[in-house]
């Protein structure tokens, strides 16, 4: 019984040892692992700093187009407005021009009736 034992023994004491070689084993895997997520997250953030950069620089400029449209509208609109204004005045100037014009038309003829 004692040489059943010493094996039994034995063969536990390797067990133990290849348990415990295998948590260590385990543990440096978990520890690697850990490293590469971690240089990995550093990695993704140092990539994605540019992007965010250019990401809020185009959205600065988008915003600033949108407030330049937003004052070209606003000049349109006041052209536009203005552009009536002018091409009322214009037919109204033109109809008295008409009317000057006719009237002078009717004095030049009576003028020259009476010659």
């Amino acid at each position: 019984m004692c040489q059943q034992e010493a094996h039994a023994r034995r063969l536990l004491d390797d067990a133990e040892s290849r348990a415990a070689r295998r948590q260590l084993e385990a543990s440096a895997c978990e520890a690697s692992l850990r490293d590469a997520l971690g240089e990995a997250e550093r990695a993704a953030r140092r990539e994605a700093a540019p992007l965010r950069q250019e990401r809020d620089e185009a959205l600065a400029k988008a915003e600033a187009a949108h407030r330049d449209a937003g004052i070209m509208r606003a000049e349109l609109e006041a052209a536009i407005a203005e552009g009536k204004d002018n091409a009322e005045h214009a037919a109204k100037v033109a109809a008295k021009d008409h009317e000057i014009q006719q009237q002078l038309r009717s004095e030049l003829e009576a003028a020259r009736a009476e010659m």
